[in-house]
């Protein structure tokens, strides 16, 4: 007897598992409408309480300046180039785009912007006394080990960490172009923030250029000197010409290492946050976290699996209709 009841519990799983079919979006529609209450309070409740979050946010504004290389021509001067660079020596500056974009994520570029200008009340309003000329240390700062939790005075590796959250260096090999933006609490320390960083890549590349070109032409009257062969003497003298010129045009400093397409204007509205589209996001995210717990909660409950088909004979109470969360 055991046995036959066996055979036909057996028979009524491979019918049941034959005749199966996979939900449609209608049934999932039937099984999630007696939750409908629940899933619409909940997502509501989480674009709340985002919108809470985000509100007591700050505010902040990006302004953005766009230059590109100025490279400068090679034309016939190309063989001499490379019979300078035969010698060990290296011509020009990083003028390419990929350079520039070095340039400006570099950290002696930001160490230097910060230690020349007075950037702190700008990137940490609300942890530098300007009084004091003291930084307080954040939340994160307290929790570690090494810190003491007083304030002090600001140092390289926090200008670094300011510039990792607040600045933004984006190329363009189609176009050649570099984009550099800067996040602020106010427009117009946004924009004054950019420009401080135009001002000292320009200083830094004046410098690097000019370095150059003197240690080129002091190698290159030592090897004059040294030389003999009239012909080569000729193209010696060409280099040291080629530097004197690349010396003079470093001088020039508005035209030289980068042309500026777009100065960094003062914005007039925000950046970030974008509280209502976090709300938005907030609430959706509920709403289908909710969804996936009523799925999961009614395909464990007993029964369940069966019975909360729509077209099932076999219901919560055995008459077909569908369960609901108590």
């Amino acid at each position: 007897m055991d046995g036959s009841e066996g055979d036909r519990s057996m028979r009524e799983t491979r019918e049941w598992v034959e005749g199966w079919e996979p939900l449609t979006l209608g049934d999932y529609f039937h099984l999630l409408w007696p939750a409908k209450g629940w899933i619409l309070v909940i997502g509501l409740v989480c674009g709340a309480a985002a919108f809470a979050v985000t509100s007591q946010m700050p505010n902040r504004y990006r302004a953005t300046a766009v230059l590109k290389p100025d490279v400068p021509e090679q034309g016939k001067g190309s063989g001499i180039l490379g019979g300078l660079a035969g010698f060990g020596l290296t011509i020009g500056g990083p003028t390419r785009v990929e350079d520039l974009e070095v340039l400006f994520r570099s950290k002696d570029l930001t160490v230097r912007v910060f230690s020349k200008h007075s950037l702190w009340p700008a990137v940490y309003p609300d942890r530098y006394d300007g009084k004091t000329g003291l930084l307080e240390p954040d939340w994160l700062d307290r929790l570690r080990a090494d810190e003491a939790g007083a304030a002090r005075p600001p140092g390289t590796w926090d200008a670094i960490r300011a510039a990792d959250a607040c600045l933004a260096v984006t190329s363009d090999r189609r176009t050649g172009v570099v984009s550099v933006s800067f996040d602020a609490r106010a427009p117009g320390d946004a924009a004054r923030v950019v420009g401080y960083f135009l001002d000292e890549a320009k200083n830094r590349l004046q410098e690097e250029t000019l370095g150059r070109a003197n240690h080129n032409k002091n190698f290159l009257a030592a090897q004059i000197d040294r030389t003999l062969d009239p012909i080569i003497r000729e193209r010696l003298y060409a280099l040291y010409g080629q530097e004197v010129e690349k010396e003079m045009m470093a001088k020039n400093r508005e035209q030289f290492g980068f042309v500026l397409i777009d100065t960094p204007e003062v914005p007039d509205r925000k950046h970030s946050p974008w509280r209502l589209l976090l709300s938005a996001l907030a609430a959706a995210t509920g709403a289908l976290l909710t969804c996936l717990w009523v799925l999961v909660r009614r395909s464990v409950t007993p029964g369940g699996t069966e019975g909360d088909r729509p077209d099932s004979p076999k219901g919560a109470g055995g008459d077909g209709s569908l369960r609901t969360i108590e």
